[in-house]
């Protein structure tokens, strides 16, 4: 339940984002719209839920620092963000694990290499730039091998994307850990 003091900041924040964002006229599953349940029972909408969870990944943030904003308990924050997140990943995974035929198309692709070259590529078929990243993690309490990595020098996790010309990510691969011998 968002309380009273909060709720005008948060409103005054979504309302920033773009309307698809939100509500989808071709999903009428939106996650706004629904009445959500966590396993232990909890209830709380879609749009609260969605609040948390915009909130939660705004850094620096731990779920001790929305207990005033939406008055439920840490470990029940923690269920509830959780729940969105599968929501959405449920309900939008082939919109990120499946080609982007928007985006990745052949002429698009044409596109890409043509503006690479432009800017004076030695390959006149190059439409994108492979970049890794390391996103650093708390130790882990197992397997804490599988996560650490030497050259950073830090527990993460790795993921490998194809970066567009246009700053769009084409392609994502991860999150990986490293093999154990």
């Amino acid at each position: 339940m968002l309380t009273t003091g909060s709720t005008s900041t948060i409103w005054t924040k979504l309302s920033l984002l773009p309307n698809y964002v939100l509500r989808s006229d071709t999903d009428p599953s939106s996650v706004t719209d629904s009445l959500m349940k966590c396993n232990q029972r909890s209830v709380f909408t879609g749009m609260e839920g969605l609040c948390m969870l915009l909130k939660r990944l705004a850094y620096p943030c731990r779920y001790s620092d929305l207990i005033h904003h939406f008055g439920r308990p840490v470990p029940v924050l923690g269920m509830i963000t959780n729940e969105v997140i599968d929501y959405i990943y449920n309900t939008h995974h082939h919109k990120i694990t499946n080609w982007n035929n928007d985006i990745l198309n052949p002429a698009a692709l044409q596109i890409y290499a043509d503006a690479i070259s432009a800017k004076g590529a030695a390959l006149d078929n190059c439409f994108g730039f492979i970049d890794g990243t390391v996103r650093p993690i708390s130790k882990p309490g197992e397997r804490q091998r599988v996560m650490y990595n030497g050259h950073k020098r830090v527990h993460g996790i790795k993921f490998q994307s194809i970066a567009l010309p246009n700053g769009l990510i084409g392609n994502m691969y991860g999150p990986v850990g490293k093999k154990v011998r």
